[in-house]
């Protein structure tokens, strides 16, 4: 459960903003039906992932050491409950 939601505030910054750029294609293809946009959409799509992603990398590195940390302990308290106790 909780690794569900770090990873969906992780990913949920760039799934944003490509929902809008796919709404803006889209919109730009309907307005000017001559202009093909598709074509070059997923080239649009991706650098713009790619750039979010580039202005995430502070906050990501600034939150992973408590993550991190987070992680370890819970795989810890994972390991203790499967060992056998004698």
């Amino acid at each position: 459960k909780d690794i569900f939601v770090i990873s969906f505030q992780i990913a949920a910054p760039v799934i944003v903003v490509l929902f809008i750029t796919t709404l803006g294609i889209a919109l730009i293809s309907k307005i000017v039906p001559q202009l093909h946009i598709f074509s070059i959409a997923f080239q649009i799509k991706i650098m713009i992932g790619l750039f979010i992603l580039l202005a995430l990398i502070p906050i990501i590195v600034t939150s992973f050491p408590a993550i991190y940390e987070y992680f370890i302990k819970k795989v810890y308290l994972l390991i203790d409950s499967l060992l056998i106790k004698s």
